[in-house]
């Protein structure tokens, strides 16, 4: 996947913590293409994801949305990658935000 992105997006690196293992793009300069707004691409390679191991918490994604400039461009890229409908990318002031369901309504986080 990382091999059909453009430069910038970063080199992969194994990590660990504990029982936990990943391979994780990770650029030269610190920051991902788009102003940082571009997603770091993370493959486990340990048994199982971690999100199986946390408590129900009663939130849940509603909506993960990124603005920027280019942002047609960005979900050009991304879109062979992307199978989330949750995902909403599109041209506007580069602003990242997410809104979730909760137990006490839906939340937005900006």
């Amino acid at each position: 996947a990382l091999a059909r992105l453009p430069d910038g997006f970063g080199r992969p690196v194994d990590l660990q913590r504990g029982d936990l293992r990943w391979r994780m793009s990770v650029p030269e300069e610190g920051r991902l293409p788009f102003d940082n707004l571009a997603p770091a691409l993370i493959q486990w390679t340990g048994g199982g994801h971690p999100a199986q191991r946390l408590a129900p918490s009663n939130c849940r994604l509603l909506q993960l949305s990124i603005r920027h400039p280019e942002g047609a461009a960005l979900r050009s890229f991304l879109a062979p990658l992307l199978t989330d409908a949750r995902i909403d990318i599109a041209a506007g002031a580069a602003t990242l935000s997410a809104r979730f369901a909760t137990p006490r309504g839906e939340r937005t986080l900006a």
